[in-house]
């Protein structure tokens, strides 16, 4: 089901070490905004998840997650900001590429390289 602007959504709480007993870290809320607007030239450090289906990188750039606190355990959220569904990158390429990422951030792991068949995520920073 697609997120509506500015909804959040929490993934699993993750176990370290494994255990039943083991010390539990607080679940990533995902907070997703909706770019209004032509996405930024330039960001700061974070991850540029792109469609690989349009051509020029800037083009091309679908959502940025922004920073790296979640990663470190600086914080339990993380922010990624997104276009609205189109012809090309349409609600149902956005929603596989958001289940994806959920999954992977809920183990507190970078997304890196491919995400889904169609999106692919490259660090910046």
């Amino acid at each position: 089901m697609p997120l509506e602007k500015g909804q959040t959504t929490k993934t699993n709480v993750r176990r370290r070490g494994g255990g039943r007993n083991a010390p539990t870290e607080p679940a990533v809320k995902v907070k997703w905004i909706t770019w209004t607007t032509t996405p930024p030239d330039t960001f700061g450090h974070g991850v540029g998840l792109y469609d690989v289906q349009i051509k020029g990188r800037h083009e091309s750039l679908v959502a940025f997650l922004d920073g790296f606190a979640w990663l470190h355990g600086d914080s339990n959220q993380a922010v990624i900001h997104c276009i609205r569904p189109n012809v090309i990158t349409t609600a149902q390429v956005l929603d596989a590429m958001k289940k994806r990422i959920e999954e992977i951030l809920a183990r507190r792991q970078l997304p890196n390289n491919r995400i889904t068949r169609r999106i692919i995520a490259l660090v910046n920073g």
